[in-house]
């Protein structure tokens, strides 16, 4: 069974949004993290 299958292309797409959108967060907490530890 092929992942296109199970995968509807609309809900690809949001899901692809959706993972860039959490990786730009997480980095964008890595830094501020990485920052208040950084004295």
């Amino acid at each position: 069974m092929a992942a296109n299958d199970v995968f509807d292309p609309e809900f690809q797409e949001i899901f692809e949004a959706f993972s860039q959108r959490t990786a730009q967060v997480l980095s964008v907490w890595y830094l501020k993290i990485t920052r208040m530890l950084d004295f």
